[in-house]
C-alpha cells in the first residue's frame, strides 16, 4: 500500500488574480449580490463597474457600499452601458430570463445566480440566445 501523501497535490485551478480583469456590471441588489461583490473584491482583480436595481436608491446604497463607482435605476441603463463586459444577473428567478436576454441583446457576456432559470425550456433559451449571439464557450449547436 502506498505511503499517505505529506502533502497535498498543486491546485488544478488558475489563480483568480491572474485572470484578465472585466469590467462587471450586477443587476440587483440583493443578497447573493452582497456575497459576489464581497468575494470579487476579496479574491480577483475584477472591476465592478456598475450596479442596477429597480430601485436607484438602492442601487446607490449598494455601490456606496461596495465602493462601486455607478449607481442605475433601470437593468435597461446598465446593460447598455460601453463599459460594461459581462452582467452578473442576480435578481429574482423569476426575472432571471428577462434579465440574460437583455443583458445578451446588449452584446454582454452573462453570469447568472442559481438557478439559471425556472425551468429547461427556459435555461435553453438563455442558451441559445447567447449562442446566437456567439456569447457563449459551448461549442457547437444548441
Amino acid at each position: 500500500m502506498p505511503a499517505f501523501p505529506a502533502a497535498l497535490p498543486a491546485a488544478r485551478t488558475p489563480d483568480p488574480m491572474t485572470a484578465p480583469a472585466l469590467r462587471w456590471g450586477i443587476l440587483g441588489t440583493g443578497w447573493i449580490a452582497e456575497r459576489f461583490a464581497r468575494s470579487v473584491r476579496r479574491h480577483t482583480r475584477q472591476s465592478l463597474t456598475a450596479v442596477a436595481s429597480r430601485d436607484h436608491g438602492r442601487a446607490e446604497h449598494f455601490a456606496r457600499r461596495h465602493g462601486i463607482p455607478r449607481a442605475h435605476g433601470s437593468y435597461e441603463e446598465l446593460t447598455a452601458a460601453s463599459d460594461i463586459d459581462v452582467v452578473y444577473v442576480a435578481t429574482e428567478h423569476t426575472a432571471h430570463l428577462t434579465c440574460a436576454r437583455l443583458a445578451l441583446e446588449h452584446g454582454k457576456h452573462v453570469l447568472v445566480e442559481k438557478p439559471l432559470a425556472l425551468n429547461a425550456e427556459e435555461a435553453i433559451e438563455i442558451a441559445r440566445f447567447a449562442a446566437g449571439r456567439r456569447l457563449t464557450g459551448f461549442p457547437g449547436d444548441l
